[in-house]
């Protein structure tokens, strides 16, 4: 007898069937597919906090932050995905008090001052997926903090001491001292003039050692490596001499394509607005720290609450976040930068003089804080009238908004040529008592 085939209806019924437990089958494979991706982001989060604490004990406790955020020099030996970043914190009793982890499609972000428990199975339910705009929630950690320097504005000092240890140990290994006066009356002082340092903590009866105060920053500890460019040598060469009066051998020496005075010129604050006066483009600007600066709003336990005067000049930024904690931001701090980027605190009080001048900046939201803003001021040297551009002078601003005022008038000081020589706010009256509302858009009111 003659073997028959599938029919087409039969056919159709297996493929449907098929189909069907495909379907069923799906969710639970799904699932499975999930939590071993789960699993593998926790066991990742494990190993980041277990190699965290072990780095905190090799470098004997003076390290209490990691991360592989651009810049960071404070970074843990890590192996396998590329694609994973971290910030740890540690307090001084080496517990991570706070966590932040992400591949890139999930992410575990915890804070505990007391200190935490890392993903285990129990709070995997912690770890969750990741939308896209969170992301970046490790790229928008503070910059590492040894980038800067910094000075104590205001600083104080909580701890406990067990004087009988401290008594014998500044005994034994320092003889001369009043081993009792030092440890009863002294030992304040000299903690907070660091003298004592955290690894000797115990050996002095040192616990829950707390600092507490203001600082302000003072430097940033990053140079510009290298400067390299195009140039139209002619644009360069007509406008050093119809504009500036150069004779043209000088003109030709100093608009070479490797020209010292153009390095020159860039490497101390050439505004991003006159590149094209010279024929400048393509203008790279290589620096040995992050260009893209997030400050951070506590140092070493202190709060930073003032940026002194030009403690970020000529380093080749191009971003900045000051945190709310800051209230002053000295005479000429970022001046002389590529900065085309500028959120300011919250709790911003005073902007001065030169600030923010030449920089790339197009556009400016003052934060209601702020109370004091400096344009030109001049100043008498002996004979002489010394001035200075105002905060915002050699940049490119065509608007600014400022929020929480009506008019220049609720300023307690809004002086002249804020905006600058290069400012396209035209319609803009630098004085205090003509300002129009054109591209100054005032926010509300006080």
């Amino acid at each position: 007898m003659k073997n028959k085939g599938f029919t087409l209806v039969e056919l159709l019924a297996v493929i449907a069937i098929l189909a069907i437990l495909v379907i069923m089958a799906l969710p639970a494979v799904l699932k499975m597919y999930s939590k071993a991706r789960i699993d593998s982001f926790s066991n990742e989060v494990n190993t980041v906090a277990k190699t965290a604490r072990q780095q905190y004990l090799l470098d004997g406790g003076k390290v209490k932050r990691y991360t592989n955020a651009e810049g960071s020099t404070n970074k843990l030996s890590l192996t396998g995905n590329s694609k994973l970043k971290y910030y740890v914190e540690m307090n001084d009793q080496g517990k991570i008090i706070k966590l932040q982890v992400t591949n890139g499609d999930y992410q575990y972000n915890i804070s505990d001052s007391n200190g935490i428990n890392v993903a285990d199975s129990e709070d995997v339910d912690i770890v969750s997926e990741l939308d896209e705009k969170d992301i970046l929630v490790i790229n928008s950690l503070p910059t590492d903090e040894s980038y800067f320097t910094y000075s104590p504005t205001g600083r104080n000092v909580t701890y406990d001491i067990d004087i009988p240890t401290c008594i014998s140990y500044v005994s034994s290994e320092f003889p001369k001292y009043d081993a009792e006066e030092y440890c009863n009356n002294e030992i304040e002082s000299f903690l907070l003039h660091d003298d004592i340092s955290e690894r000797d903590y115990a050996s002095y009866g040192l616990s829950n050692v707390v600092f507490s105060g203001t600082a302000a920053i003072t430097g940033y500890n990053s140079s510009i490596q290298s400067i390299t460019y195009d140039i139209d040598i002619n644009t360069c060469k007509n406008y050093l001499i119809n504009e500036l009066g150069y004779e043209e051998q000088d003109a030709a020496d100093d608009c070479s394509r490797d020209s010292e005075y153009l390095k020159n010129e860039l490497r101390y604050g050439l505004s991003p607005s006159h590149y094209a006066d010279y024929g400048l483009s393509n203008v790279n600007i290589v620096t040995t720290g992050p260009k893209d600066v997030k400050i951070p709003s506590t140092i070493n336990g202190l709060t930073i609450n003032e940026i002194r005067g030009y403690a970020f000049e000529f380093r080749g930024l191009t971003s900045v976040v000051i945190p709310d904690t800051v209230e002053i931001i000295d005479y000429g701090s970022f001046m002389g930068n590529q900065i085309n980027s500028l959120v300011l605190g919250k709790g911003v009080k005073k902007i001065r003089y030169n600030a923010f001048s030449s920089n790339a900046l197009t556009s400016v939201t003052i934060p209601s804080s702020v109370r004091i803003l400096e344009g030109e001021t001049c100043w008498h040297q002996g004979n002489h009238m010394t001035c200075a551009m105002g905060a915002f002078t050699g940049n490119q601003i065509a608007s600014v908004t400022i929020e929480g005022k009506s008019s220049s008038n609720d300023f307690d000081t809004y002086t002249d040529n804020i905006w600058g020589w290069d400012s396209n706010v035209t319609c803009v009256k630098d004085n205090t008592s003509n300002i129009s509302n054109g591209c100054i858009i005032w926010n509300g009111s006080n």
